[in-house]
C-alpha cells in the first residue's frame, strides 16, 4: 500500500510539474550551448587578433572550386547582403585549395596573405549557424518554461485558496 501511495504521489507530481522539469532542462541545455558558442566566437576573435590565421580547404571528394563556390555562397546567403566582405569569391577558393602532394605549406603561386581571406566567412558562419539558433531556442525555452510555471502554479492543490486569500480585501 505504501508503494502504491508513493507511486500515485510521484505520478501526480509528474503530471503537475513534468512540463516545468522538461522546460527547465531544455533551458539549461540551451544556456550551456549558448555559452559554448560565445566562448568559441570569443576564442576565434582572440586568435584572430593575436595570430596570423591561414585557411585552406581540401577534400577527398571530386569537388571543383566552382562547386565549392556554390556551396559557400549558399551558406553565406543569410549574411551576403549585410556583410558582403564575409563571402568567399571563386578566386580565393581556387587559391586556397590544399593538396597533400604539393610537399609545401602553401599551395603553389599563392601569397601567404591570401590564405587569411576566409576568416570573415568563418566568423559569420559561427554567428549565423551557431549563435543565432541558440539564442532563438533559448528565448523559446524561457517562454515555454514561464508558461509551464504559471500552469503549475494555478493547478497546484490549494493554490486557488491561497490566491483568493491574497486577493481578498480583508
Amino acid at each position: 500500500e505504501a508503494l502504491q501511495l508513493m507511486m500515485g504521489r510521484s505520478s501526480a507530481h509528474y503530471r503537475l510539474y513534468g512540463r516545468v522539469h522538461r522546460w527547465c532542462l531544455l533551458t539549461w541545455s540551451q544556456l550551456f550551448a549558448l555559452g559554448f558558442m560565445l566562448s568559441a566566437i570569443a576564442w576565434f576573435v582572440f586568435r584572430l587578433s593575436t595570430t596570423d590565421m591561414a585557411f585552406v580547404w581540401s577534400t577527398t571528394l571530386d569537388i571543383e572550386p566552382q562547386t565549392m563556390a556554390v556551396i559557400t555562397n549558399s551558406l553565406a546567403l543569410p549574411w551576403a547582403h549585410l556583410a558582403p566582405q564575409a563571402t568567399i569569391d571563386l578566386d580565393t577558393i581556387g587559391k586556397t585549395r590544399y593538396f597533400r602532394a604539393h610537399h609545401s605549406a602553401l599551395p603553389p603561386n599563392v601569397h601567404a596573405e591570401e590564405l587569411g581571406h576566409w576568416w570573415p566567412f568563418v566568423l559569420a558562419a559561427m554567428i549565423t549557424y551557431g549563435l543565432v539558433p541558440r539564442l532563438l531556442a533559448l528565448m523559446m525555452c524561457l517562454w515555454r518554461q514561464n508558461v509551464a510555471l504559471r500552469w503549475a502554479l494555478v493547478h497546484t492543490p490549494g493554490a486557488a485558496e491561497v490566491l483568493d486569500r491574497l486577493n481578498s480585501p480583508l
